[in-house]
């Protein structure tokens, strides 16, 4: 997943060093469990079942692979960056919630609002 770099140094390969890093993952991490929540809340005429269980899988995967990055980061003193093959369907995968969050949108379901309606509950506000 990583790969040593020096502060200040950028590689066609690199997304940027430690201090991009650990947001980037952040970012991953919200963007992949936003996509498990949305599936729990997905009517098959948006997505097929079998279509949601596999992308189910997907974000499980990508999940686990973020938390090997996450701990390889912790586990290592010197600066890192992310290689792009990395990255890359990680960012795909991202973009995949987006267009199911789109698409229940159209359908009428407000993924928003299930997320709201999660936080209110789990505060115990619901």
């Amino acid at each position: 997943f990583f790969f040593k770099a020096e502060d200040g140094i950028r590689d066609h390969c690199v997304t940027g060093v430690q201090t991009c890093a650990l947001p980037i993952l952040q970012d991953f991490a919200d963007s992949f469990a936003h996509g498990q929540r949305l599936l729990m809340h997905c009517p098959e005429q948006v997505m097929a079942a079998e279509r949601q269980e596999v992308f189910r899988q997907r974000l499980t995967e990508a999940q686990g692979q973020l938390g090997a990055a996450r701990a390889l980061r912790a586990a290592t003193p010197a600066p890192m960056a992310l290689e792009m093959a990395t990255i890359a369907p990680w960012h795909e995968l991202l973009v995949e919630v987006w267009a199911l969050s789109a698409a229940l949108r159209a359908a009428g379901c407000h993924p928003d609002q299930v997320d709201g309606e999660e936080r209110r509950r789990a505060s115990g506000l619901l």
